[in-house]
């Protein structure tokens, strides 16, 4: 009979690092998803913190995250219809992400199952998300060159119209780094490793060790 000690052993160090950025990812898209969803339910607390926070700012440049977070916020509401269900989704499909990552690392099988559809569930919603919120993009787009970005000033040694371009240029890089980073390579690296031989042995001595245990 296989002893927990001996069990943990037998886990592949790669899977902890996997599992515990996979559930970094479902953790943190299902959080999102939910400050999402709770704006679009009515909550107001988002915009409540982000004008507080406008009011303690020093310089107008310690205000650029918090004007890109409100002309998001603008285009969320604008686009309701589009970004409702995706928010919810997000919040269903990382928390399901999360909570089969970490049971995965006690080695049941049907965590593991579980973590690896619901990895390729997290890397297509991903996807889908950033291909149909287009919309909500090019607006915030229009909202940060029309105004929210007007008073920031310019960067030496470029002038206004520059300056704003690397603001908008830079929004758009950080989103498509963070769809990417955070939202499909974690999930994809879970699946590739789910999948390693070294880890299915592992979830096998972990079924063996339950099934003796039972009997």
């Amino acid at each position: 009979m296989i002893d927990r000690a001996t069990l943990r052993k037998l886990r592949p160090w790669y899977l902890v690092v996997a599992m515990c950025l996979t559930w970094a990812s479902g953790f943190w898209v299902a959080t999102n998803g939910y400050a999402t969803f709770s704006y679009l339910r009515g909550d107001q607390r988002m915009l409540d913190h982000l004008k507080k926070r406008a009011e303690q700012a020093v310089r107008p440049l310690d205000e650029l995250p918090l004007r890109y977070e409100h002309a998001r916020l603008q285009a969320v509401a604008e686009h309701h219809g589009r970004v409702f269900p995706l928010s919810v989704a997000q919040m269903l499909l990382g928390l399901v992400l999360a909570l089969a990552s970490w049971a995965s690392l006690e080695g049941h099988k049907r965590a593991r199952d579980i973590a690896i559809q619901a990895a390729l569930a997290n890397v297509a919603l991903a996807t889908l998300a950033y291909l149909l919120l287009a919309p909500v993009r090019d607006s915030m787009n229009v909202a940060l060159q029309q105004g929210a970005l007007a008073d920031l000033g310019p960067i030496e040694p470029w002038d206004q119209a520059r300056s704003q371009q690397f603001y908008v240029a830079f929004w758009r890089w950080t989103e498509l780094t963070r769809v990417l980073l955070v939202e499909t390579a974690a999930p994809l690296l879970a699946l590739f490793v789910l999948t390693r031989p070294r880890t299915r042995a592992f979830f096998d001595a972990a079924a063996e060790a339950r099934q003796a245990a039972e009997s």
